[in-house]
C-alpha cells in the first residue's frame, strides 16, 4: 500500500522536536528562568547601589558646598572682624591698627576697606620700630639729614643707627655716663678722658688734645662745637681742623649754647650771660643765673631764669626782650624750646605758654609732662608726656602721634625741617614719618579757594583777584596764570584724563570758563543764566541754561539738545556720555550727548528731594521719604 508524502512546517517540526525532547527542554527552560531572575535580581541591586550610591555622592557635595558656604561665611565674617577691630584702634594705637590689618589674607574682599583703614592708621602717625639695647638712653640725636640717630645709653654704648634701613651702623663702648653728639658726618664723644671723634661709617676714632668735656652743643650742620670743660671752662672746637680754642677766659661756666649757623656763642655763669662771636668778641651781655639756654633756626637766644624769660635777637644789632615770670607763680616753667620764632614754655599747671616777644597767650594744655620738647618739620613743637603719647602742633595743626607701646626713660629727637620723629626707650626705637600724615601749606594770599584738579594737581585762586595759579602738590612746583576777576568763581567739574577744568563764575549776569591744566590756557563758553554745566567726552560740554540744555563741542557754537518745561535745577551724569536733568516743574529728562536720545517724565512736586544715578546707569530720585528708580519707559519703586 502506498504511504503518501507529507511536508511538515517549521512550527510542526518544532513541535514534534519539543514533545519528542519534553524532558530536557523543561530542564533548559528552567535553568534560563532562573538564569534571568537571577541576572534581574543582580542588576537590580547594582542599580539600587548605584542610585544610592549617586544619592550619597548628592548629599555628599551638598555638604561639601554647605561647608565651604560656611567656611567662606565664616572667613568673611572673620575678615569684617579683622577690618572693624583695625578701624576700632585708628584712634588710639594706628600702629596695632596696621599690625591688625596685616592678618587679612590676600584675596579677602575686604581688601578695600582695608585699604581705607589703612591709609588712616597712615595719616594719624603709624609708626615703625627698631629693636634696641635694653639699657636706658640718655643721649637721643637725629643727624643733619635725620637719616641717622645717635643713641648713647646710661651703661656707655654709643650706637649709631641707620633709620632708612631699619639697621644698626655702628656700635662702640664706654664708661658709665659717657656723652656724645654729632659733628658732621662724625661723633664727638665725651668721656672722661680726653674726648675724641668716632667715624661711625669707617670705624676710625681720632683723639683730640682738649682736656676732657663735661657739655657740648652743636651748630646745625655739627662743623663748629661750643663746649664747657669739667672746670667750666668755655671753647669752641672747629671739626674740620680739629683744633679747639678758649673762649670767655676767667670764668666758670654753667650753662652754654651756640648758634645754628656758629655766628655767636652765649655762655651763662652764676652772674649772667654773655654773647660772643666766634672770635670771643663781646655782642652782648644779660644779668641774671640762666637755668636754660636755647636756640632759634633764626638765630636768638632764649634765655631762662628763676623769674623771667628773655629773648635775645642778635641781627642787626642785639636787643633783648622778656618775660616776667611772677604772675604765675606757684607755677614754674620747667622746659622751653622754640618753635620757629616763638618760645614755647611748659608750665608746671599743665600749660604751654606761648611767646614771640609780645603778649604771650596760652597755647595747648597738657596732662603729664616727661621734659622733652623739641622741634619738627615745618615749624612743630613735639612734646613727650607721660601718657603714651607725643603731642605736637604748629600754626595750623596739632594733634598725637601714640607710641606702640610704652616706653621706659623715654628720649625724643627731631630736627627742624625733618619731618621724621623718633622716640628712644629702654630696649626699643620707634619712629614716625610726618610727610604722609600732616597738611602741607600751599602757596596763596590768606582766603584763597583751592581745587584738586588730580591727584597731584591743585588749583588755587584768590577772590577779586587775577593771580591764579596751578600747584603740584608732589614736586611743589607753581605755574601761574592770570585770570580777568569776575563774580565768585566756583570748580564745578574736572577731567582729570584731559586736565579740562569747568569754572562758574557766580555774578548777576553767570558766566562759565573752560580752564587747561598747568596752561594759561581760559575759554569764555557762555554768559547768562546758567544753572550748571558739565565736561563730556570728545572736548564735549553739556550746559544747562535757564530752561535748555545745550551742548558746545571745542570751539563750535552751541548746539540745542533738550528744552525743559522749568528752569534746571539740578543735573547728573549717567555713564560716559548720558545725563538727567530735573526742573524747578518737576520734569526729569535722560539723554544722551553722543546719540541725541531723550526720555521724559514727572516726578511728583516737593521740596525735599535728591537726584543722582545708579552704576546700573538708572537715574535714582529721592522725593520725601521715597527713593525711586527710573529706567526709561517707566517708574519703580527700589524697595
Amino acid at each position: 500500500q502506498l504511504v503518501a508524502a507529507h511536508r511538515y512546517t517549521r512550527r510542526q517540526r518544532f513541535a514534534r522536536f519539543a514533545r519528542r525532547h519534553r524532558a530536557p527542554l523543561s530542564v533548559a527552560a528552567l535553568a534560563a528562568t532562573a538564569v534571568a531572575v537571577l541576572s534581574w535580581v543582580a542588576v537590580h541591586r547594582i542599580v539600587q547601589e548605584r542610585d544610592r550610591a549617586d544619592l550619597a555622592r548628592i548629599a555628599a557635595d551638598a555638604g561639601q558646598r554647605e561647608a565651604v558656604q560656611s567656611r567662606d561665611e565664616a572667613n568673611r565674617r572673620a575678615n569684617e572682624l579683622v577690618v572693624m577691630h583695625a578701624r576700632g584702634l585708628l584712634d588710639t594705637n594706628p600702629t596695632e591698627a596696621l599690625a591688625v590689618l596685616k592678618k587679612l589674607p590676600a584675596g579677602s574682599d575686604r581688601l578695600g576697606d582695608a585699604r581705607a583703614v589703612a591709609q588712616a592708621a597712615v595719616m594719624r602717625g603709624a609708626a615703625w620700630a627698631i629693636p634696641s639695647t635694653g639699657a636706658a638712653p640718655i643721649i637721643a640725636e637725629l643727624s643733619a639729614d635725620a637719616r641717622y640717630l645717635l643713641q648713647v645709653s646710661i651703661e656707655g654704648a654709643v650706637q649709631v643707627w641707620d633709620l632708612d634701613r631699619r639697621r644698626l651702623v655702628a656700635k662702640r663702648d664706654y664708661e658709665f655716663g659717657v656723652r656724645a653728639l654729632w659733628a658732621g658726618k662724625a661723633v664727638l664723644v665725651m668721656p672722661k678722658a680726653a674726648p675724641e671723634l668716632f667715624e661711625p661709617f669707617t670705624g676710625a676714632v681720632q683723639p683730640l688734645a682738649i682736656a676732657p668735656i663735661r657739655f657740648a652743643v652743636a651748630t646745625a650742620a655739627g662743623d663748629r662745637v661750643a663746649f664747657r670743660d669739667r672746670s667750666g671752662a668755655v671753647g669752641v672746637l672747629d671739626v674740620a681742623s680739629r683744633s679747639a680754642r678758649p673762649l670767655w677766659p676767667g670764668h666758670v661756666a654753667g650753662e652754654l649754647q651756640i648758634a645754628a649757623d656758629g655766628s655767636w656763642i652765649a655762655a651763662g655763669d652764676k652772674q649772667g650771660v654773655v654773647v660772643l662771636d666766634p672770635d670771643g668778641r663781646e655782642l652782648t651781655q644779660r644779668a641774671g643765673a640762666a637755668s636754660w639756654l636755647i636756640r632759634s633756626r633764626s638765630g636768638q637766644l632764649g634765655m631762662l631764669t628763676a623769674d623771667k624769660i628773655a629773648i635775645a635777637t642778635l641781627a642787626p644789632k642785639p636787643a633783648w626782650t622778656e618775660l616776667d615770670l611772677r604772675p604765675y607763680l606757684p607755677q614754674r616753667v620747667v622746659g622751653i624750646a622754640f618753635r620757629g620764632s616763638e618760645l614755647d614754655a611748659y608750665i608746671t599747671s599743665g600749660k604751654i605758654l606761648a611767646w614771640t616777644g609780645k603778649q604771650p597767650w596760652d597755647r595747648l594744655a597738657l596732662s603729664s609732662f616727661s621734659g622733652g620738647m623739641v622741634e619738627a618739620g615745618r615749624d612743630l613743637l613735639v612734646i613727650a608726656s607721660n601718657d603714651g603719647l607725643l603731642h605736637f602742633f604748629g600754626d595750623d595743626v596739632a594733634g598725637d602721634l601714640h607710641l606702640p607701646t610704652p616706653l621706659r626713660n623715654l628720649r625724643i629727637a627731631a630736627r627742624a625741617g625733618a619731618a621724621r620723629v623718633i622716640a628712644v626707650g629702654d630696649g626699643l626705637i620707634t619712629g614716625f614719618d610726618l610727610d604722609a600724615g600732616l597738611p602741607a601749606p600751599v602757596p596763596g594770599k590768606p582766603g584763597s579757594q583751592l581745587s584738586f584738579v588730580d591727584d597731584d594737581t591743585l588749583l588755587i585762586w584768590p577772590q577779586w583777584a587775577p593771580e591764579w595759579q596751578w600747584y603740584d602738590v608732589r614736586t611743589g612746583t607753581a605755574t601761574p596764570f592770570t585770570q580777568d576777576p569776575y563774580g565768585i568763581p566756583m570748580v564745578i567739574d574736572v577731567d582729570p584724563d584731559s586736565g579740562r577744568v569747568l569754572v562758574l563764575y557766580r555774578a548777576q549776569d553767570n558766566g562759565l570758563a573752560l580752564l587747561r591744566k598747568n596752561t594759561g590756557e581760559i575759554r569764555q563758553l557762555a554768559h547768562g543764566k546758567i544753572a550748571t554745566a558739565m565736561l563730556m567726552p570728545d572736548d564735549r560740554v553739556l550746559i544747562a541754561t535757564d530752561v535748555r540744555l545745550v551742548t558746545m563741542t571745542g570751539t563750535a557754537q552751541p548746539r540745542p539738545l533738550a528744552k525743559l518745561d522749568g528752569d534746571v535745577e539740578a543735573m547728573v551724569r549717567i555713564g560716559a556720555t548720558g545725563f538727567a536733568a530735573l526742573s524747578t516743574h518737576r520734569e526729569l529728562v535722560r539723554g544722551d550727548v553722543a546719540t541725541g536720545v531723550l526720555a521724559r517724565t514727572r516726578i511728583a512736586p516737593s521740596d525735599d528731594w535728591g537726584l543722582s544715578s545708579d552704576r546700573a546707569g538708572r537715574v535714582v530720585i529721592g522725593v520725601g521719604d521715597r527713593l525711586m528708580v527710573w529706567d526709561p519707559p517707566g517708574f519703580s519703586d527700589a524697595r
